[in-house]
């Protein structure tokens, strides 16, 4: 399924709309050697068939071959994408 940001089904066109976006990327920084990256991603990431959909995504990108993927976190809500943002840099701001 695919929804909007207020956790609303939506249509696969205006889930195209919303990839093209630039209101899918809520938080992108870069911390010492690492990129973090946390997104809204239109298409329901829970992969059972109960509960509330996965919505958002933080990743880390680094590391000394690159741009590895390095640690990945989902949520259910924004507001848990935001705070596990915060928390992720925090970590790499440490390293």
């Amino acid at each position: 399924m695919y929804y909007n940001k207020k956790v609303e089904s939506i249509s696969m066109e205006e889930a195209m709309e919303s990839f093209q976006s630039d209101e899918r990327f809520l938080k992108q920084e870069y911390v010492n050697n690492y990129f973090i990256s946390t997104i809204f991603l239109v298409i329901d990431h829970n992969m059972t068939d109960k509960g509330r959909p996965v919505l958002f995504e933080t990743m880390v990108f680094g590391g000394k071959e690159g741009w590895e993927d390095l640690e990945q976190e989902r949520y259910y809500t924004e507001e848990e994408a935001l705070e596990g943002h915060k928390r992720i840099v925090n970590k790499y701001n440490n390293k």
